[in-house]
């Protein structure tokens, strides 16, 4: 039999409590059939990631850097399908930033690209641009992503590995064209 103490539940009603807590809260923010990830797949630092929004219909597919085990702690950078079905670039500069400052790429030795931060800390090059960079990609080694904190002058540089894109392209590429999952009747 459980002891009580004088200071309230025991221990396992506690647990019990803080479980029910946990799995509201996820039915909340998961509902049933709502979307699944219908594929995963790491290259190194870059990650391909599948969903189907199952009421809709509608998959999604992204190569993104870093690992998702690493994305709460640092900047992502996103190559996704346009709607004109071109490729382009999204960065997302993790943390708060320099209003005035851009954010740029740079490949290896090659120059910088620059882009204006929206308020949310997201820039992307698209068309042409966007092109250029994945070519870029292809070819180089390590990308440099370098940003600019608030309160300060100094820049942040964050490296993503370049070595795996080509394979993570194509897996890419080849979910983004290839048939629609099956969902569940």
């Amino acid at each position: 039999m459980a002891r009580r103490s004088r200071n309230g539940p025991t221990r396992a009603i506690r647990v019990l409590i803080g479980g029910i807590i946990v799995l509201v809260a996820m039915g909340a923010l998961f509902p049933a059939k709502s979307a699944y990830v219908y594929y995963f797949r790491s290259f190194g630092d870059w990650s391909v990631i599948c969903a189907l929004d199952e009421p809709t219909e509608r998959r999604s597919c992204t190569l993104s850097a870093p690992p998702p085990e690493l994305a709460a702690s640092r900047s992502v950078v996103s190559v996704r399908r346009a709607a004109d079905a071109s490729l382009e670039v999204e960065v997302r500069v993790l943390g708060a930033l320099r209003a005035d400052a851009p954010v740029y790429l740079r490949i290896d030795g090659e120059p910088p690209w620059q882009q204006p931060l929206d308020r949310f800390g997201v820039a992307a090059w698209r068309g042409p641009e966007a092109a250029s960079l994945i070519d870029q990609f292809q070819q180089g080694r390590r990308l440099v992503l370098r940003s600019f904190i608030a309160g300060s002058a100094l820049p942040r540089d964050e490296f993503v590995s370049l070595q795996s894109f080509d394979e993570a392209l194509d897996a890419y590429r080849k979910r983004v064209s290839g048939p629609e999952p099956v969902s569940d009747p």
